[in-house]
């Protein structure tokens, strides 16, 4: 395993992460997992940072599912939180109903989805699930449902 730089903070160093990986040109995606003590964060269509100490053991795959979700799918969080700007953006966080309707009415008749309150950072956006692991990774009985599936297996379709 690489030994990658670390910021103040603990995160790895990006461009470190970004060096090593040029090295590999094979690759489609980088996931980094660290013994490092830092919030896990993933950029849309990049890498994924995944620390494993803030993490029970038995919450740390769907910690990398969740991140991955980020970097693969380009999904958004499905979360508030006080500080953080809007950051709505297509499939799952819709900036109000109309959007959402376009983007996922079609699967309305599907379990679990609907059209609910806070997404992105701010509760005035639109999510498309009451729970699913982009809202909260830890509870085991969720998983990414049907508008974030979609959209998953439409990337992963590409690679057929």
């Amino acid at each position: 395993a690489p030994n990658y730089k670390h910021n103040g903070d603990g995160s790895p160093d990006t461009n470190d992460v970004i060096r090593f990986e040029a090295t590999c040109p094979q690759r489609d995606k980088t996931i980094v997992i660290s013994k490092e003590s830092y919030r896990s964060f993933a950029y849309l269509g990049g890498i994924s940072y995944n620390s494993f100490i803030k993490e029970r053991s038995e919450n740390r795959g769907r910690l990398i599912l969740h991140e991955w979700g980020h970097s693969f799918g380009k999904l958004m969080d499905e979360y508030t939180e006080i500080g953080k700007s809007d950051r709505s953006g297509y499939p799952n966080c819709a900036p109000d109903k109309a959007t959402a309707r376009e983007w996922w009415g079609d699967l309305l008749n599907e379990p679990n989805i609907g059209f609910f309150e806070g997404c992105s950072y701010t509760s005035d956006n639109i999510r498309p699930t009451k729970m699913s692991i982009m809202l909260q990774q830890r509870y085991l009985d969720y998983d990414y449902e049907s508008v974030n599936e979609r959209i998953l297996n439409q990337k992963l379709g590409e690679y057929e």
